[in-house]
Parts: structure tokens; C-alpha cells; sequence
């Protein structure tokens, strides 16, 4: 009798072991899933380009003189994404420029005064960061254009609309100066090459 009572406690505890390693495995299985990142789809890249930086004003992203290649057509079949390196073509008689996508459509932005007399851009509540903390135009008097770009949106990028931006103040060809851009206009995505050994 006493041997029935342990043989199904021992079998009841089993049961609920079981239960419990199978009900780890499908949650730790599900969070791996949630946690990886999808490859990108190259199936629209049509031309690979490659180029040197030629300015100095993505700072440590891309280093003056430094080789990086160019994914054209990369944004066809992949999302634009914040924090990206784009080949920003800005207009249709000069050569794209590198920048750093720094708003996507639906985020917040705004541009908000400095009690020291700077102009920084905000997305999302966050300050956007340059090489050595916030990106800060010095310029007390005048905001930057987007500015103005910004609060006739009331404040939100809408669709296919991208801010792309130098790291480094004070930003030329870029939607500090040029307003939020549309995609069309961002030719490729730009993938830094290794730093040649000494």
C-alpha cells in the first residue's frame, strides 16, 4: 500500500517536472525568437559601390578617408531604420552624401532651446547624440529649419518621412537644412570596411 502511495507521487511528480521543462523549453524557444534579429534581404540590391569618405562630419561613425561600400537599391525590400548609415541623395546634380537616419516616420521630434544658448533635436523625448553628447547648434538666435518643417507636422514625421542628419554640428545637405526627407531619396545603405592594418 505504502509502495502504491510513493510509486504514484514519484509518477505525479514526474508529471508536473515534465510540465514544467516543456513549458520552459516553447517560452525560452518564443524568447529566442523575439530576441533574434532577421537577416537582411539582399534580393533587391542591384549594385554594390565603393567609395572613401571624403568629410569629417560622421565624426567616429565614418572616419575621414575611410573606405565604406554602398548597397544600392538595399531600402526596396528592407525597412529604413533608425541609427542606419544611408547614401542620401539630395539632389539630382550632386553625388549623395553619408547620414545618419536619425527619425523615422512616427516618431516625435522637435527642436528645443538650451538654457545655454544651444539648439538640439529631440526624438522621442530623447536628445539625439553626436560624438560627444547631444548634437548642439550654437546659434541662439535662429533655429535650424526644420524647425519650422517640424511644427507644421505637428511634431511627428509622417509617412515615408526619415530624418537624416550629419553626427557632427552643424549639419549640411540634411534635414536640419532640407526637412524631413522621403525615401526615394535614399539611394542605399552604407556599410563601413575594416580599417586597413598598419
Amino acid at each position: 500500500m505504502k509502495n502504491d502511495k510513493l510509486l504514484t507521487i514519484i509518477t505525479s511528480l514526474l508529471f508536473v517536472s515534465g510540465l514544467a521543462s516543456v513549458g520552459w523549453a516553447l517560452f525560452s524557444g518564443i524568447q529566442i525568437k523575439t530576441a533574434s534579429i532577421e537577416p537582411p534581404n539582399l534580393d533587391c540590391v542591384h549594385a554594390s559601390q565603393l567609395h572613401m569618405m571624403r568629410r569629417s562630419d560622421l565624426g567616429p561613425l565614418l572616419e575621414k578617408d575611410r573606405q565604406y561600400k554602398v548597397l544600392i537599391g538595399y531600402y526596396a525590400c528592407n525597412p529604413v531604420q533608425r541609427g542606419d548609415l544611408v547614401f542620401f541623395q539630395f539632389s539630382d546634380t550632386l553625388r549623395p552624401v553619408v547620414r545618419v537616419v536619425r527619425g523615422i516616420p512616427g516618431d516625435r521630434a522637435e527642436i528645443r532651446a538650451t538654457d545655454g544658448g544651444h539648439w538640439e533635436v529631440w526624438v522621442n523625448d530623447k536628445p539625439v547624440q553626436g560624438a560627444d553628447g547631444p548634437f548642439r547648434l550654437s546659434d541662439p538666435t535662429t533655429p535650424p529649419p526644420l524647425a519650422k518643417n517640424l511644427e507644421d507636422r505637428g511634431g511627428v514625421l509622417k509617412e515615408d518621412e526619415y530624418l537624416v542628419m550629419t553626427f557632427l554640428p552643424p549639419g549640411t545637405a540634411d534635414s536640419l537644412n532640407l526637412g524631413p526627407t522621403p525615401a526615394v531619396q535614399i539611394a542605399g545603405k552604407v556599410m563601413p570596411l575594416p580599417k586597413p592594418q598598419p
